[in-house]
Parts: structure tokens; sequence; C-alpha cells
């Protein structure tokens, strides 16, 4: 009985450690196809792009992102989205 919880526990972290990273994706140029690289802020991450780092510009990406202070999101009940469809938002709530 011992035998076989060492063996149950060893062949689960074997599979723990053999298919711990099967959901991770490698990043490459069609994983920036959505990102506008000519955004202001982003010349770090469009330079490394061309250069063809794509892992270096997902980082810098990821830190872009973090970093970022001047963020508006418009304040609205999505119950009213029907009322407020088509209207402008004003330009205090865009960026």
């Amino acid at each position: 009985m011992i035998h076989l919880k060492k063996t149950t526990a060893l062949l689960f972290m074997l599979l723990t450690i053999c298919f711990g990273n099967a959901q991770e994706i490698a990043i490459n140029k069609e994983s920036f196809n959505t990102i506008n690289l000519n955004y202001s802020g982003l010349e770090n991450v469009k330079s490394l792009y061309n250069s063809g780092k794509f892992d270096e510009a997902a980082r810098e990406l990821l830190t872009y992102y973090r970093n970022r202070k001047n963020i508006k999101n418009p304040d609205f009940n999505t119950g009213d989205e029907a009322r407020f469809r088509g209207k402008d938002i004003g330009k205090a709530n865009q960026e």
C-alpha cells in the first residue's frame, strides 16, 4: 500500500513537470497583428518588433501597459447600453 502511494505521487509529479508548459504559446510576428505599434509610447516595442526580437517586444509591451497612468474609462451602467448606443461619450472620456 505504501509502495502504491509513493508510485502515484511520483507519477503525478512527473506528469506535472512534463505537461506544465503545455499551455505556453510561443510569441511570434502574428502575436502583434492586432496592436497598433505606431501608437504613442510604443516606440520601443516597435523597434524590437522590427528587429525580430518578439519576446523582448512582448516584455516591453507588458511594461508599457503596467506603467501607463492616463487611462480614462467612461463610467456607465451596462443596463443603460440601449439608451446610450450610438451617442457621443464626450471628449473628456476619450483617450
